[in-house]
This record gives C-alpha cells, sequence and structure tokens, in this order.
C-alpha cells in the first residue's frame, strides 16, 4: 500500500527530527550501526558452531591420548547446539533488512 503525500510529508519530518534535536544520538542509531549488529549476530554464532564442529571432528581423531579427544568432542558437541540457540532467529529484529531507521528505532 503505497503512502498518500501528505503521510509521506509526516514521516519525513519524523525522520529529520532526531537529527536536528539530538545529532549524536542521530549519529549513533544509524542504518549502518543495525548492520553492522546484524552481521555480527550471523558471523559469531556461525564461527562458534564451526568451532565447535572442527573440535568435535578433531576429537573423534585424535590418537595421542583418549581423554584429550573426549574433551574435545563433548565440548565440540555442546557448542554446536549453543551457536544454534544464538543464531538470528532468535533475534528476528536484527535480520530484517527492510524498512527505514524511524520504523527500526521505533518500532
Amino acid at each position: 500500500m503505497s503512502l498518500s503525500d501528505e503521510h509521506r510529508r509526516v514521516l519525513e519530518e519524523i525522520e529529520r527530527a532526531p537529527e536536528e534535536d539530538d545529532p549524536q544520538f542521530a549519529a549513533t542509531v544509524t542504518t549502518e550501526h543495525f548492520q553492522r549488529l546484524r552481521r555480527r549476530w550471523v558471523i559469531i554464532p556461525a564461527s562458534l558452531f564451526l568451532f565447535g564442529a572442527v573440535l568435535l571432528v578433531s576429537g573423534l581423531v585424535t590418537h595421542a591420548q583418549l581423554i584429550v579427544g573426549v574433551t574435545a568432542s563433548i565440548i565440540g558437541f555442546l557448542t554446536m547446539p549453543a551457536a544454534v540457540v544464538l543464531f538470528p532467529h532468535r533475534h528476528p529484529h536484527l535480520m530484517s533488512g527492510s524498512g527505514s531507521r524511524s520504523t527500526r528505532v521505533l518500532g
């Protein structure tokens, strides 16, 4: 549904208001800030999952000492579900890439 000219003008005024009232605050809640957060909430769990998978496999193929291999495998096995819990589906507001800055800040 398209916005009328009046509603579009009001929306633009709402978007400009924080920049005019408090430029320092407006600079901290930019779209770039949310993009960095979104990227971070994808990269960290994915890296953690990969680390857990590497630990699990390395623990399975370790022939040096049994206790080291079992411990690495258990830590890797527990790390992978923890990464899945942290994955962005738990934070859907960080995954939405659409919408204007004001809807993300206010909504």
